[in-house]
């Protein structure tokens, strides 16, 4: 035998016997204990729903209690905005590039802002302005909003 033949006996046939030999033999010892079955449910039927639900009784609507109204709160982060102003376009393009959903807003005095927000977290909020302000130089306001 030559000394490629050994090697493609020991690789194919009894590196795989050795590790799977085990599991199959003992499929094959326990294949009459085996059984295959699906029990297919039963259609549902009126009479054994009804059967299954339980009397509650009235309930009062009125005792039950409502919500007390919750105050909430989110951060906005406000850079102003002039559009005639090729930094500030430059600054918008710049928002978008680094992946913020950007909003442009007017007030009162016919002032513009750009606003990135709302956020829930205040420590987050803060997080993003430092970020902005690290990478593009820019700096933001933290304005909070309540509902």
């Amino acid at each position: 035998m030559t000394k490629n033949f050994l090697l493609k006996l020991v690789l194919f046939f009894l590196i795989p016997l050795y590790l799977f030999g085990k599991p199959i033999l003992e499929y094959i010892n326990q294949s009459g204990q085996i059984i295959y079955s699906l029990t297919i449910p039963e259609p549902p039927s009126e009479a054994k729903d009804k059967d299954n639900f339980e009397e509650v009784g009235k309930i009062d609507i009125l005792k039950i209690p409502k919500p007390e109204r919750l105050i909430s709160q989110s951060w906005i982060i406000v850079f102003s905005y002039n559009q005639n102003n090729e930094d500030d376009r430059m600054m918008e393009r710049k928002l978008k590039n680094l992946g913020f959903e950007i909003s442009i807003r007017h007030d009162k005095k016919k002032e513009k802002f750009i606003t990135i927000g709302p956020y829930v977290d205040k420590l987050m909020a803060m997080q993003i302005k430092a970020k902005i302000k690290r990478t593009l130089k820019i700096q933001g306001r933290l304005l909070e909003i309540k509902k």
